[in-house]
């Protein structure tokens, strides 16, 4: 329903045969090649590596011990073989946990552990693609979220400084991008919105943090003029399925895209 939802928004009718494409738009690999390995694992990042995506995105948390571990959720039920909140764990013991997916791929993946971004880091360092690191915000944790992002930006800059080029940092939490900015006036950022913002464009909000890149959801698409006409901002929406690949590829003004199957691009 949500897929069909989609493309008739975007005015085309498709088969919905699940098939490798081409595409004139840049790929974002969303939290690795995810559709068919378990999200922000290192296998996942791995295959990424071996598509045509010129990106990859992956999503951070602090542990107990305010080191930089990748997960989506903030409760590890989902995606690992325990209960919990993530921040509630040191690293040390986070590291004993299996981040295989187990709900849907059973034991499959069970020997896969719960990355930091220095291993991710130390994975790319010789490829040629660019990192997008979305920072997770804690909602009901204002102190979390003052020093998320200075730490997170520290674990690249200190460790990597030569993939500053490669990396954007990118998060729902604007707060969090500014501080980063505070940090490095030439670091890029990246906003993210599910909805149009209240004041502005969405290339407005891009150029307020001096960044030229945003992202969104790709239901905004259905809304006039969500893409400003702009060489100024690079517009990334997410996330796209394989058969909206061709519609998605149609879409103008539009920079890239985030799918879960990276893998399905020739």
């Amino acid at each position: 329903m949500k897929k069909t939802f989609l493309l008739v928004l975007l005015g085309f009718v498709v088969s919905f045969q699940l098939m490798a494409a081409t595409t004139t738009k840049k790929v974002i690999a969303h939290r690795g090649v995810s559709g068919t390995y378990p999200e922000n694992t290192m296998i996942s990042f791995k295959r990424a590596l071996e598509t045509k995506a010129e990106f990859m995105e992956l999503d951070v948390h602090l542990s107990k011990d305010d080191q930089v571990v990748v997960m989506h959720d903030e409760d590890m039920s989902r995606t690992t073989n325990t209960t919990g909140l993530i921040g509630t764990y040191p690293l040390a013991v986070l590291k004993t946990f299996s981040a295989g997916f187990s709900k849907k791929y059973g034991y499959k993946f069970y020997k896969e552990k719960i990355p930091t971004l220095l291993e991710v880091l130390k994975l790319i360092e010789k490829s040629r693609i660019t990192l997008l690191i979305e920072i997770k915000s804690h909602d009901k944790d204002a102190a979390y979220n003052e020093k998320v992002g200075p730490i997170v930006y520290d674990v690249v800059m200190k460790n990597y400084p030569q993939l500053k080029d490669r990396v954007a940092f990118i998060s729902f939490n604007v707060s969090i991008l500014e501080k980063i900015r505070e940090l490095d006036k030439t670091v890029r950022l990246g906003p993210i919105f599910n909805e149009i913002p209240q004041e502005g464009s969405l290339a407005d909000q891009a150029l307020k943090l001096n960044t030229d890149v945003v992202v969104f959801s790709k239901k905004l698409l259905a809304l006039q003029n969500v893409i400003e006409k702009t060489d100024r901002v690079k517009h990334f929406i997410y996330t796209v399925t394989p058969p909206e690949f061709a519609q998605v590829d149609q879409v103008d003004g539009l920079y890239g895209f985030a799918t879960d199957y990276a893998d399905q691009i020739e």
